[in-house]
């Protein structure tokens, strides 16, 4: 299942898809609120662009120039926990280091 889900346009409008260049890096912070009821575990973080006026996919290449299946690239994987969890228990780089 789901268990967040963010329609936007780059940067808030301010970078449409046309403007960018091939091989540009585009870097869009995007906050995600996890429904109260999804379930813990583990699930992808996934990325697709439509077109707005009809909603048809549109194609989208992983780095090696491959179509993606179903026009959905994965960018990684997420745990959510159950509430009240740990919210940095999975996340590397954090939590306590040794002196």
């Amino acid at each position: 299942g789901m268990a967040a889900q963010n329609d936007s346009q780059p940067a808030a409008g301010r970078n449409p898809t046309w403007a960018w260049k091939p091989g540009e890096v585009v870097v869009d912070k995007v906050v995600l609120t996890v429904a109260p009821d999804a379930a813990s575990g583990d699930y992808s973080l996934l990325l697709g662009f439509y077109r707005p006026a009809d909603g048809a996919r549109l194609p989208a290449r992983d780095q090696a120039g491959n179509a993606a299946p179903d026009q959905i690239l994965v960018l990684s994987e997420v745990t959510v926990l159950p509430a009240g969890g740990d919210s940095t228990a999975d996340a590397p780089g954090e939590g306590s280091e040794s002196p």
